[in-house]
């Protein structure tokens, strides 16, 4: 119970306490350094777990092994640290390490209802999954595979998910989900197509890995795939089964093979009857979070853009 995650948290080897400012400047900096751009998520509707209120690990180097409900097996490199509540994780995570494995990090929030499964192999690779909802009914599931350097997955605070599975490809790629976000189950999301297109009149590679956002507030239905290089906006809705390789901006309900905008200005509630001043608060707190989603005409309905197809 409790009482058993907490001793073996507070007694695990290297278990120790970091300042608040500099544990959670140092998390900042960790997603900065690769992030910071445009493209980046740091910013309001994407909290960062307050790292002062949790406790820090050193992983070992060989499992297989168990700290506060994270069960960790595999051999790996030297550096890598983990955050847990002082109490240890409510739902058990598992991460499965390769030798590459080095100089990471990963951050689990309190209060957080998923289970994830992390696949990590390579360097400098940070994994952060902010706190949920305890009393939200979801299955927590999500499947986690980072390949490369550098990487970054987020999970904002209160997203909830039935079963995701998520390949990071390329170097210093990231996928971030915003705060309150909804997934259903069977979904992919993948930054690389996972075998390369090559342009047989110059040699390039014309498929390179792009990074995922899903900012806050984003219903994804049941077995959608999201392609690399998407950005889905604040209050979205996608439908079932469909592929999105596209970006959809904010407020907008999309669907199909590939995404198509079916319907402008409409958004969601987990609950079942929305309240009257629920599209109200829904607006202003889009206004406060940066819109990071492009708005190309392919998105309107019956471009040409139709033609594009689904590689996986």
């Amino acid at each position: 119970g409790g009482t058993r995650a907490k001793e073996s948290c507070a007694a695990a080897p290297g278990a120790r306490r970091d300042r608040p400012a500099r544990s959670t400047q140092r998390l900042k900096e960790l997603i900065a350094r690769s992030h910071a751009g445009p493209a980046g998520f740091i910013g309001r509707g994407y909290s960062l777990p307050d790292l002062g209120r949790l406790v820090r690990h050193d992983l070992p180097q060989g499992g297989p092994a168990e700290i506060g409900g994270l069960r960790i097996s595999g051999r790996a490199g030297g550096g890598n640290v983990v955050y847990l509540p002082p109490d240890g994780l409510g739902r058990p995570a598992t991460i499965e390490m390769s030798a590459g494995l080095r100089d990471a990090c990963f951050v689990f929030d309190a209060d957080l209802t998923m289970a994830p499964v992390i696949n990590a192999h390579a360097a400098g690779q940070l994994a952060v999954f902010s706190g949920g909802i305890p009393s939200v009914g979801h299955g927590g599931k999500l499947s986690l595979t980072m390949f490369r350097r550098d990487q970054t997955f987020f999970w904002g605070k209160g997203s909830t998910s039935n079963g995701v599975g998520v390949q990071l490809c390329g170097d210093e790629r990231f996928i971030a989900v915003g705060d309150d976000c909804m997934f259903a189950h069977g979904i992919e999301m993948r930054t690389h197509d996972m075998h390369a297109l090559i342009d047989m009149g110059d040699g390039r590679q014309t498929n390179q890995p792009a990074s995922i956002t899903i900012e806050p507030h984003v219903w994804i239905g049941p077995h959608v795939s999201l392609g690399k290089g998407v950005v889905v906006g604040f209050g979205s809705v996608i439908g079932a089964r469909s592929f999105v390789n596209r970006s959809i901006p904010r407020f907008c309900m999309a669907a199909g093979l590939p995404a198509r905008i079916v319907r402008r200005g409409t958004s969601w509630d987990r609950k079942s009857e929305a309240e009257p001043d629920t599209f109200l608060r829904l607006a202003e707190t889009a206004a406060s979070v940066a819109d990071r989603t492009p708005l190309p005409p392919e998105l309107d309905p019956g471009h040409p853009s139709a033609q594009s197809v689904a590689l996986w």
